[in-house]
């Protein structure tokens, strides 16, 4: 007599069909489905540590290529390898993300084969590249790459920026990925989708901010030759010229000395103005002296002059011009002064950060 009943049998996560007849009288059993693997993104290790790769950018005004600001780290656990589709990267900060990037495909995405967080050319190949979808919006990030069981890989999120932007100074752009919507990806075994761990991830911030082009004025002085106890003598015009993005404060220049004269003999006072005319002469009266009256304490010796405040506004070129008075007669001796780049130090009113310097040193004649 057959015996109809049909026995199941419940072994934790394991299901056996027992007694039941299928195709041909035989019994049926089914076995468990396959294991569904997990894949974690998080920072890449570029983002970490006293000296990190990949910290806060600085970025002047205009076309600047491939700005990292994200390395991610996507790691598959130990029971299946993960099929990574693709990737959403979505923008943040006070920038518009559209007009202020490039106008074509400004984010891209990298795989960062040796994961030092930087753009390695030619090993670590693009992956691809995006147009947000508008201000703060998003990018659907084609990935394709296979993630071996318990193994990891990295990627790069870079930026390019738009060389006619209109962003100015302070303006801001961070890349972010919501881990638990962002992905697209498979199991190699069960092909299924992945649960996936990592929250929501931030990248470093892009910052926009100004630069300062110096260079010798245009009223700088030739050389000549000097009266005994010369006063009021303009050693050295530099023009100081900002970019649009943001006003530039002068905070204090460093001057240094040289020639065949004995500075701290000879150099009774040195003095720096504002040119308000541009003129390259001193106007008492129009000029506004800068910072306090000084003496070189050396022969060749360095003066910084402190506490300036000479803002030169966006777009604009202003002047500043350095005085000296001699008590002595100058004879055949000559004097010489100049500003080397380090020896400007300047804030972008908006952005709060020293800008972009080029052009100097800048020196006047003897």
């Amino acid at each position: 007599m057959k015996r109809a009943a049909c026995i199941l049998a419940a072994l934790g996560s394991f299901f056996l069909l027992q007694g039941c007849p299928g195709p041909g009288g035989a019994d049926k059993s089914f076995g468990k489905k396959a294991d569904i693997g997990t894949l974690t993104i998080s920072l890449g290790s570029a983002h970490f540590g006293a000296s990190p790769a990949i910290g806060k950018r600085n970025v002047p005004l205009g076309s600047v290529q491939d700005v990292v600001l994200m390395q991610l780290r996507a790691e598959a656990d130990s029971v299946e390898g993960i099929s990574l589709g693709s990737l959403v990267i979505d923008a943040a900060g006070s920038g518009h993300d559209q007009s202020d990037l490039a106008l074509s495909a400004p984010v891209s995405l990298y795989f960062d084969a040796d994961a030092d967080g930087a753009i390695d050319s030619p090993g670590d190949p693009l992956l691809d590249s995006r147009s947000f979808s508008g201000d703060n919006g998003s990018a659907v990030m084609t990935v394709n790459r296979t993630i071996p069981a318990g193994g990891f890989e990295h990627y790069i999120v870079a930026y390019d920026f738009n060389a006619g932007a209109s962003a100015a100074g302070g303006e801001t752009f961070l890349p972010m990925v919501d881990a638990a919507t962002a992905v697209v990806a498979t199991g190699t075994a069960s092909g299924a989708a992945p649960m996936v761990n990592g929250g929501t991830i931030s990248g470093a911030i892009a910052e926009i901010v100004g630069s300062l082009a110096v260079d010798e004025g245009l009223q700088n002085p030739a050389a000549r030759s000097l009266s005994s106890y010369a006063a009021g003598v303009v050693m050295l015009q530099a023009s100081l010229a900002a970019d649009s993005a943001e006003s530039i404060r002068l905070n204090s220049v460093t001057l240094t000395a040289s020639g065949t004269g004995n500075d701290a003999a000879d150099v009774q006072s040195v003095e720096v103005y504002s040119d308000a005319n541009s003129n390259g002469a001193l106007d008492p009266g129009i000029d506004l002296k800068l910072g306090i009256t000084q003496t070189y304490a050396s022969n060749n010796g360095t003066l910084t002059f402190s506490g300036l405040n000479h803002t030169t506004p966006p777009g604009a070129t202003t002047n500043i011009i350095v005085v000296y008075a001699f008590n002595c007669a100058t004879g055949n001796f000559t004097y010489e002064v100049r500003i080397d780049a380090a020896g400007f130090s300047a804030t972008g009113v908006l952005s709060g950060e020293p800008p972009f310097m080029s052009g100097a040193p800048v020196a006047g004649s003897t």
